[in-house]
């Protein structure tokens, strides 16, 4: 008789977005999405981007997002956003750094330090995590 054995495949725990929670600090993540609409649609809360990054979102939990149809440079793409001045020399510096110079939409998650996580994103995630900038509101 032979036997195989199957390695059970589990679900990892998902952390929860208040584990996160960070005052005066906000996650950045960069993709090509051209449509508000199916950004909005993986960002949402019961999505793959719970799965793709690691953690749960709350019902009243959402970022601010930009949307742009061509690709646009990265100061250009995150001017704009809630207090994007105090943050837009660092968020640069960081895209700079990964040798990222265009994308066609931001999210940027206020109060969120994503890598506080220690989370390895999945190779499918459809957004690039950029890091961690501070802010001043």
């Amino acid at each position: 008789m032979k036997f195989t054995f199957q390695k059970l495949v589990r679900r990892p725990h998902l952390a929860s977005i208040e584990d996160m929670r960070a005052a005066s600090v906000a996650s950045i993540w960069l993709g090509n999405f051209t449509h508000e609409e199916k950004l909005m649609a993986y960002v949402s809360s019961k999505s793959d981007f719970e799965e793709h990054f690691g953690f749960r979102m709350g019902d009243s939990d959402s970022p601010e997002i930009s949307v742009e149809f061509e690709l646009t440079g990265i100061r250009d793409l995150l001017t704009g956003f809630s207090s994007w001045a105090s943050f837009i020399d660092e968020a640069c510096a960081l895209a700079e750094e990964q040798k990222i110079t265009h994308a066609n939409c931001a999210v940027v998650w206020y109060f969120i330090n994503y890598k506080a996580l220690k989370f390895t994103p999945s190779p499918d995630a459809q957004l690039h995590f950029l890091g961690v900038i501070s802010f001043k509101q």
